[in-house]
């Protein structure tokens, strides 16, 4: 979704500078500390990427991004959740990617089920980005199947819930390490969208646009 749906990482930079300098200190951190644990945060979930099944992965990955800074792992949920969960991502529709709205219309008229698989979870920021109201057929958080992109669960689980065999699904990502990798592990047809510096396998083809897709796919 990030960076597929939605031009993000300049918003969510803005944001949390934004939430750093307005809200008041949570668990007794402040402005610098929090910016120390969200960095240790990302990197645990990087590493995450290679450790395949997590049980708890929710819960798990506020531990050991304390533990790495030697915080209660209470600290670092109670800080790390209004920035990256429960946000209300005010003004996100505007990073979305330009003509997205109507490339999804032009698919969702095909016979096509059309999903959502992030490392997050999606229906907040599907609502901030105005795009909640789709008619999609699948919303999936990796969090939900306890591994993160590539492992091929993730993947297969999507296919699961949307009765849909892995030879007729396309999955379109922007990383070719997480996303081209792990759905062509599961057997999934692959669609890099616009790209990015993370290596990682050739897709199946390349698109700059979400309606460069829907022209490619005869929409």
């Amino acid at each position: 979704m990030d960076g597929t749906l939605v031009r993000s990482g300049s918003y969510y930079f803005r944001q949390v500078a934004w939430g750093l300098a307005l809200s008041p200190v949570r668990g007794a951190l402040g402005p610098f500390a929090t910016v120390r644990l969200l960095m240790s945060f990302r990197r645990v979930r990087e590493r995450l990427r290679d450790a395949g099944h997590v049980p708890g992965l929710h819960r798990r990955q506020f531990e050991l991004a304390a533990e790495r800074l030697r915080l209660p792992a209470e600290t670092a949920r109670a800080v790390l959740m209004p920035l990256l969960y429960e946000s209300a991502y005010e003004g996100l529709d505007g990073y979305v990617e330009a003509g997205a709205r109507a490339a999804l219309a032009r698919l969702k008229r095909r016979p096509l089920k059309l999903g959502v698989l992030s490392d997050y979870p999606t229906q907040r920021k599907l609502q901030g980005m105005r795009l909640a109201d789709i008619g999609w057929d699948l919303l999936l958080s990796c969090e939900d199947v306890d591994a993160l992109k590539p492992n091929p669960q993730v993947f297969e689980r999507a296919l699961e819930l949307l009765g849909v065999e892995p030879r007729r699904a396309l999955y379109v990502g922007d990383r070719r390490d997480t996303d081209v990798a792990g759905a062509r592990a599961a057997g999934l047809r692959t669609c890099l969208l616009r790209g990015s510096r993370h290596p990682g396998p050739e897709p199946d083809f390349a698109v700059g646009s979400l309606t460069e897709l829907a022209d490619r796919l005869g929409c």
